[in-house]
């Protein structure tokens, strides 16, 4: 970033790293300058003509012909999505600068994006006393997320929240919507029957993510000691 005959475009896999990094960089104002942030890779990407670009968004596949290096500079949630970013740049100058620790801040993030199963029999608990008993009414999405906290000690994004809500959709549960900061519970099924949570899209897609994200740690540990080997031999 400090050389200005380059041009940079910055990858994070989470707003987190994102905020993290540009919180730091802030202190040198002219590593910001002529710098566009943007939180995914649609057609506007191509409009952009700042000197640098940090883009929030794992899947960056567009990379404007100007640019001189791609920075990944946290780690993707998998293999594969790494494979994935590495193909699509493969023509640029790429420096991968992740940690370890990235890859436990990759579990902490799906947290804040799934809970487990006993804390979502206790979340649904939670919004039938939200619903007076009835399962259909509008909850305060602030307010839930608040209750949460407070009494479940649960600290979930906004797109957790989301997930909670569809996967009691996609049990059959409830039919809901958001809008304006609320969650809009418009019908309840009362189901007769055990429900199987993997019957849930869902519920099935966290959990192949959570999958995804420790075998990427186990084969980063793997190689790791590899390398260590290699070298202690050499």
């Amino acid at each position: 970033l400090k050389d200005k005959s380059r041009n940079v475009f910055v990858i994070f896999n989470t707003p987190y790293k994102a905020w993290q990094f540009i919180s730091f960089i802030n202190e040198e104002p002219t590593l910001t300058n002529n710098t566009s942030v943007l939180y995914n890779d649609n057609v506007t990407v191509e409009t952009v003509h700042e000197k640098n670009i940090f883009m929030i968004n794992p899947m960056a596949g567009y990379i404007p012909k100007f640019i001189d290096d791609v920075v990944l500079y946290d780690t993707a949630f998998s293999i594969d999505i790494l494979k994935k970013q590495l193909d699509s740049i493969c023509s640029k100058s790429v420096h991968l600068i992740f940690t370890k620790e990235d890859l436990h801040s990759n579990y902490l993030v799906w947290k804040k994006l799934m809970p487990d199963i006993n804390d979502l029999r206790r979340i649904f608990i939670l919004i039938s006393k939200m619903t007076s008993g009835k399962f259909i009414g509008r909850i305060n999405i602030d307010e839930f997320d608040k209750l949460l906290k407070d009494f479940m000690n649960l600290n979930l994004s906004r797109v957790g929240i989301h997930n909670i809500m569809e996967i009691f959709s996609e049990l059959g549960l409830i039919k809901y919507n958001i809008k304006d900061g609320y969650i809009n519970i418009t019908d309840y099924n009362k189901s007769e029957k055990k429900l199987d949570i993997k019957t849930s899209y869902t519920y099935k897609s966290m959990i192949l993510l959570l999958d995804k994200i420790l075998d990427f740690k186990d084969k980063l540990k793997t190689l790791e000691k590899t390398f260590n080997h290699l070298v202690e031999v050499n």
